[in-house]
């Protein structure tokens, strides 16, 4: 561990010189790649803090900080204006950065003294999330309904793939836990991730992704060697629980955005038709 104000100062700098090279080279990436460029950097930065920091204040600070940065390029501040205009061209309606910056304090809070535990879902967020992102948008033909919003196959087959490779690592390579075992948990915790995902619309993934992969590798007890935490079975069948209720979620995403839909459909057929249309 760094002292608490030290590591405050690096990532204060970090963060600080990533939005100026952003603000600066903003305007020559698409909007949706500036967008993802951001959520990795500083995604990727913010897996230092369990090394960084040892209690949870300054964590909360710079997550305070995030969010005051983060609003001043929603109104224009002066010195983010330039950024906020290459962000302009995203049109749909997402506070993701307020829900990524949510999500990392409450993983920080509650995985913070377990570094492995703590990357995972970490990973996922700042990997698999951009990853389905920008698939999605350059590659995605294959269309489905949100809540509010649509999303692609393709886009949830890369979140799938990069979710798996950013939870099989960290169980294979720094846990006791074998490699069969490894695989068959970050198959359905990734699996698990993707349903949640493709559930969540306007940002809010980036708060119940993190949060449902840090809640499912937890309760498998890996990260802390200890595979029979809970009384109820195996971490397989912890981590297929897991899948069931992000399928449960999808679900109710999916009667909620019917419902919405039905009032429109409903107004619409009973619109009589206008003379002469067809």
């Amino acid at each position: 561990m760094t002292e608490p104000w030290l590591g405050l100062a690096l990532v204060m700098a970090t963060f600080g010189m990533l939005l100026a090279v952003f603000s600066l080279i903003g305007h020559l990436l698409q909007p949706e790649v500036l967008r993802k460029g951001l959520h990795i950097s500083l995604g990727l930065t913010a897996l230092s803090f369990p090394w960084l920091f040892e209690n949870v204040w300054p964590v909360m600070l710079l997550g305070a900080a995030s969010i005051a940065g983060f609003l001043g390029v929603r109104i224009g501040l002066p010195f983010l204006r330039r950024l906020a205009h290459s962000l302009a061209g995203i049109t749909r309606v997402s506070i993701g950065e307020f829900c990524f910056i949510t999500a990392t304090c409450i993983v920080f809070v509650i995985a913070s003294d377990d570094p492995v535990l703590y990357s995972i879902p970490m990973l996922v967020l700042t990997l698999a999330d951009a990853a389905a992102a920008l698939v999605g948008t350059a590659y995605g033909r294959r269309r489905f309904q949100t809540w509010d919003d649509y999303k692609t196959l393709e886009g949830s087959a890369a979140f799938f793939f990069v979710a798996f490779a950013c939870i099989f690592i960290p169980l294979a390579f720094f846990t006791k836990a074998s490699n069969a075992e490894s695989a068959a948990v970050a198959a359905l915790v990734a699996m698990a991730t993707t349903v949640l995902e493709a559930s969540m619309s306007r940002g809010f993934d980036n708060l119940l992704v993190p949060l449902g992969a840090l809640a499912a590798i937890k309760a498998t007890g890996l990260t802390q060697n200890q595979p029979d935490a809970l009384e109820s079975g195996s971490p397989v069948v912890v981590a297929a629980l897991s899948l069931v209720i992000a399928l449960l979620v999808l679900l109710l995403a999916g009667l909620g955005s019917w419902l919405r839909a039905s009032p429109a459909r409903r107004a619409a057929a009973a619109t009589p038709p206008r003379p002469g249309s067809s």
